[in-house]
Order: structure tokens, then sequence, then C-alpha cells
């Protein structure tokens, strides 16, 4: 094993969290960076906390103390009312990983776990796979163009700067705890306003945050010779559709009604809204953006093998039971 004390920026999040957990099960001491709004109720106690911020140096260093690598699972996620300035993804999701690579040279770490997400990927011309060797998609919202802009930075600059990293490319993540789409998804199908675009047989490859952090766990395990400068997928390679989530979801919501609309419609739509302004449209309709909809009607799936051979890494957690404890997590009278 490597480094035996880890820094987790970010520890109070829905991924930090269960990492945190994971981790010191298996013997890890740690140290955390959290916000100073959030709770760290539910931490595990032996947790050395600082307060602060992921984007000021001053309190990385602080929070690092004697630590021999960090991961960093702090992010800025999508902004559902789409109110949020590009500048504040720009900062935590680009600017502050950048950061935490010079911080991690200056102080000679044994590695850093830099999370990034499989939505950066477009699909491999070569291989006809979302694969690790694929390019950059375009990113259609301020945060996945702010993890694209990261991780362009890391391949021009790969040679320069700090080497011992890993960077994990989790697909959409669920599972029990604080999510941030799961309440919202629920209370869609419950209020009959929720729709699947198509025939809803699009694939939609997920990750159960504890199969994540297992992944996380191996990252950190494995000889750093054998996974530095290594870009790693990882995801469940289940064929999940849309229409088994929202199957689910129905039938967690009490049978509520989900519509069908037309992909091509929904498009057409999105692009109309496009030149409608913010303020004429309802909130569903803000959320409704090309990108939005051609994430529900075209299928993605993503290459397994990769975390397989560096890391060992396999899914453990079935979709039917990370399904149902996503949605059992948040309880029926809370959403």
């Amino acid at each position: 094993m490597g480094a035996s004390k880890v820094l987790v920026i970010g520890a109070a999040g829905y991924l930090g969290r269960t990492l945190c957990q994971r981790l010191t099960r298996e013997g890890f001491s740690l140290r955390a960076l959290v916000c100073h709004d959030e709770s760290v109720e539910g931490l595990p106690v032996s947790l050395e906390v600082t307060r602060g911020t992921v984007c000021r140096r001053g309190d990385v260093v602080k929070a690092l103390g004697d630590a021999e690598a960090i991961v960093n699972c702090a992010v800025v996620m999508p902004d559902r009312a789409k109110r949020l300035p590009r500048e504040i993804y720009d900062e935590v999701n680009n600017h502050a990983c950048q950061l935490i690579l010079k911080v991690a040279a200056e102080k000679g770490l044994e590695r850093v776990i830099l999370i990034s997400t499989a939505g950066v990927l477009a699909k491999n011309p070569a291989t006809g796979l979302y694969d690790d060797e694929a390019p950059f998609r375009k990113g259609y919202n301020h945060y996945l163009q702010s993890k694209i802009d990261f991780e362009a930075w890391l391949k021009e600059h790969e040679e320069k700067v700090f080497p011992r990293w890993v960077l994990l490319r989790p697909s959409s993540i669920y599972g029990p705890g604080p999510s941030f789409k799961w309440p919202q998804v629920v209370d869609l199908v419950r209020r009959g306003k929720a729709a699947i675009l198509g025939d809803g047989s699009c694939l939609h490859p997920l990750i159960d945050v504890r199969d994540l952090a297992d992944a996380i766990l191996k990252a950190l395990q494995q000889p750093i010779e054998k996974v530095q400068r290594e870009r790693i997928t990882i995801s469940d390679c289940s064929p999940i559709k849309v229409k088994d989530v929202m199957e689910k979801v129905r039938l967690f919501a009490g049978n509520g009604r989900i519509r069908r609309v037309p992909g091509w419609l929904a498009l057409g739509a999105a692009y109309l809204l496009k030149f409608v302004p913010r303020g004429l449209k309802t909130e569903r309709l803000t959320l409704l953006t090309p990108g939005d909809a051609w994430e529900y009607i075209v299928s993605r799936f993503y290459d397994p093998r990769k975390a397989e051979q560096l890391l060992g890494f396999k899914t453990r957690i079935p979709f039917d039971r990370a399904m149902k404890e996503t949605l059992e997590f948040h309880g029926r009278g809370s959403l």
C-alpha cells in the first residue's frame, strides 16, 4: 500500500462522506478539508477537520498537514436552475485542481487522486467506444465545460506538473446519500411533470457511490508506478436504460405518471427555447437545453476494461439494489 495518511478534500459532500467511511474501515488515517458552512455530522470521529476552501492555497496546505496523499472530491455540480456563473465552476472544478497539483509538487506527496467525470468523453472514432483514449466532447453546461477545461490543461501540461496523479472518470453517481438530483426526479414523477425523451431505450450508465469509493481505495493501494498519469473510467458495465431507471422511480413514487415526448420534438423545443428570455420560462423549461436533451436520447456506454486491468476494479452493487437504496435513503415523507 502507498500512503497511509490521506487528505480528503470535499469530505462533507456526497462522495466524500462515503469515501471517508470506506477509508477509515481500511485503516487509513484521514484529514479533511470542508467548507465553513458544511456539516461534519456523520463523518468518522477520528477525522482531523480543517475548515476552508479548496480554492485557497493556504487552506489546502493547512489541511494537508502531515498527509502523504490527497483525494479531491470537491466539486460544483450542475445548477438545475442554471443561475451559477461560469466563474464558480472554473474556480472549483478547474483552477483548484491545478492548485492541488502544485501543492503536491511543493510538498513531495506520494500521490493525488483527482475525480473528473466520464461525461467529458466523446465517442472514440477508432473504436466506436466511449473509452479513455476518446477525444473530449463539447461541454453543454458550465459544469461539464469546467471538467473538460481542467482535463485539457492537464493534457497540455502533463510533462511539467506533479506526475504522481491518477484521474478517475465516474459515470453518473447514485446510491444512498445526499445526492443532488434524485429527490428532484422523484418529485417530478409524483407531480406528473416527468418525461422520457424518445422511447427511453438509450443507455444511461451509472455507478454506485460505494463502488466509486472502492475504486478510489484501489487507486490509493496500487503501486504508483502502475497507475500514475492514468485516466480511468469508473462505471457499471450493465446495460442500464433510461426507461429502466424511470420505471423504478415511478414505482417508488406511488405509480406517478411519466409522459413520453418524441426525441425530435424535445430537441426542436430545446433549440427554440434558447431564444426565449429566462424570465419568460417556467422552471421546467429552463432545464430543457439541447445538451440536456441529447443526454437522454443518445446512448453512452463506457469501457470498463482499463479499470479492471489497472485497479482490479469491478462493481459489486447491482442496479436493482443500488436504485432501491438510492430512493429509500431520501424517505417517502421527505420527497
